[in-house]
């Protein structure tokens, strides 16, 4: 089993509340959710999301996998908003420090930000289409995604962690381009734990990757060794 499959593996676990334990004393999903409906409410207020349409219930068929009791299932629309970036030639970057993200990451710098928190930007389009990337407080997104959630109820790297395990430039006709738009991204299902699980689950899962990028360097070098 090579590195990635490994990184796999255990945010598959994680997606599966099996990684850490499941603690009474941390509340429920359910609870957790109606502080997300309030954050969101108040997002609206403020202009910072619009109203989103309804999105169906949840059936049984779409349920993959059983999560805890204390979990929910829930689509990504209710948790999240993306609205996109706004376009930044290199010719009209001005030279400065503020990194300039597209949807493969950093593609340069500039002397102005269009987002002044650590925001999560997701690829739009193409080969990048779905990569998900943290920027720092200070920052520009041109052709990419500028994702708002409600950050008091939802830990960032977790909703990352997840957004990267979904794989959501995945397209399921092998000739169309890759494309991330809300229509398509926001019926998904997300896996949501209580919010004290959610900081435990990225404390784990920051613990184990050292590890695996150890083996990956050892194996890498053992490959190299025996190929002399």
């Amino acid at each position: 089993m090579n590195a990635q499959d490994l990184k796999n593996s255990i945010l598959q676990l994680a997606v599966q509340g099996k990684l850490v334990e499941q603690r009474a004393e941390e509340g429920t999903a359910r609870e957790l959710l109606e502080q997300i409906k309030l954050e969101r409410e108040q997002l609206i207020k403020d202009k910072k999301i619009k109203k989103s349409k309804l999105l169906p219930e949840i059936t049984e068929d779409e349920i993959p996998f059983e999560i805890p009791e204390s979990w929910e299932w829930v689509r990504l629309g209710e948790l999240i908003s993306i609205e996109s970036g706004k376009g930044l030639t290199s010719k009209d970057m001005k030279e400065g420090e503020i990194p300039v993200f597209g949807g493969n990451g950093i593609t340069g710098y500039h002397n102005e930000a269009l987002v002044n928190k650590e925001t999560v930007v997701i690829g739009r389009v193409g080969f990048y289409c779905g990569s998900v990337h943290l920027t720092p407080k200070e920052a520009w997104v041109t052709d990419a995604f500028i994702t708002t959630f409600p950050d008091k109820s939802i830990d960032t790297k977790y909703l990352i962690y997840i957004l990267r395990h979904m794989n959501l430039g995945k397209s399921h006709n092998a000739t169309a381009q890759p494309v991330v738009s809300g229509k398509k991204i926001y019926p998904l299902l997300f896996p949501l734990p209580p919010l004290e699980e959610q900081h435990r689950i990225v404390a784990k899962i920051e613990e184990i990757l050292p590890y695996i990028d150890q083996y990956d360097k050892a194996y890498t070098k053992l490959e190299t060794f025996n190929k002399k």
